[in-house]
């Protein structure tokens, strides 16, 4: 494997028997529910499944159900991508025509294979990336029924995620 940047020279030296698969998965919070966004809306249902979360038997938390898509390049991981952005929540609100009503995260998952005899993966590395639905008040939007549970839903969950950062940062400088 070669990367070449304009100015450096990147060279990744695997072993002739190490083999990488790339995985990809699209959800989204919205009111509460995980969504998949890779799976197809049922035959005239207005929302997709709600999924939940689980822990594996080490403790690690994962979204139970959702679809993982192999990919071979950049360029099909972003067609996933654009394929699930087409499925997210989105609605118009007084102060925004096309305001995403949830929080999406897009994973890219690498796992790497050992492929001696019987294969085996060695690691698995995740990237997460995290759209945020914006915060909104009430007062300037005048959101009413689903719109203002929305609001309160992103409001609350932004609310929380703060909370948990500064828990994070909290405990680096109690170190």
């Amino acid at each position: 494997m070669l990367w070449t940047d304009a100015e450096d020279e990147i060279s990744l030296e695997v072993d002739a028997n190490t083999k990488f698969s790339v995985w990809v998965s699209f959800c989204e919070i919205y009111n509460e529910n995980i969504h998949d966004l890779l799976e197809v809306a049922p035959g005239g249902a207005l929302r997709r499944t709600a999924l939940r979360l689980s822990q594996d038997v080490k403790g690690n938390t994962f979204v139970k159900d959702l679809r993982w898509v192999q990919v071979n390049s950049a360029e099909e991981a972003y067609t996933v991508m654009k394929l699930g952005k087409k499925n997210q929540s989105f609605s118009s609100t007084r102060l925004n025509h096309l305001s995403s009503r949830s929080h999406s995260v897009f994973s890219i998952r690498i796992l790497r294979i050992e492929d001696v005899g019987t294969p085996r993966v060695q690691t698995v590395s995740e990237l997460c990336l995290c759209d945020l639905a914006g915060s909104e008040r009430c007062a300037k939007t005048h959101n009413k029924g689903e719109r203002l549970k929305e609001a309160g839903n992103i409001n609350t969950s932004l609310l929380i995620l703060g909370k948990c950062i500064n828990a994070l940062r909290h405990n680096q400088q109690a170190k």
